[in-house]
């Protein structure tokens, strides 16, 4: 079952700011067939502009503990894109699931590259060997970043995307 767009919301407003700019920017480069292009090129320069003065420390975001100030936001945003909250919400939830294959994902092929070989058979030649410390600490990442990556293969599948 999706994410409601308040679970949605909850979830990335937890996330750090360098995640929460990108899947901003991510989100503006999809929406753009339902917005005047001039009005919606001038929209996305304008949030590169900001996002690039937060990354580079010249501004620092402000808190959005004010639930009056986020709503009007909110409704300013929706309003300007010309889409619905649940659309938004709908491709924000595809957006950190595809972020959460993506990190899992490098993370594997990571380890592949390291041990040049996949986790299975890494798995079968540890368990029979003597592991050192960081073979075991390796053999226990990489194990939860291919559980984890076939997970979010199999939301993404089962949302089909």
């Amino acid at each position: 079952m999706p994410l409601t767009e308040s679970q949605l919301y909850d979830e990335a407003i937890l996330l750090p700011d360098s995640s929460k700019i990108f899947l901003v920017e991510k989100l503006l480069e999809n929406i753009g067939e339902n917005i005047d292009h001039d009005v919606g090129a001038l929209q996305i320069r304008e949030a590169k502009r900001r996002s690039d003065e937060i990354r580079s420390g010249q501004v620092l975001p402000v808190s959005g503990e004010d639930d009056n100030m986020i709503r009007e936001i909110h409704k300013q945003i929706f309003s300007s894109l010309l889409i619905s909250r649940e659309v938004f919400m709908d491709e924000m939830a595809i957006l950190l699931a595809k972020q959460q294959l993506s990190d899992y994902s490098m993370e594997t092929d990571y380890f592949e590259k390291k041990y040049g070989m996949n986790f299975q058979e890494f798995d079968r030649r540890f368990r029979s060997q003597e592991a050192s410390y960081e073979r075991e600490n390796d053999w226990m990442d990489w194990k939860f970043a291919v559980e984890s990556r076939n997970h979010w293969q199999n939301i993404l599948k089962q949302a089909g995307v």
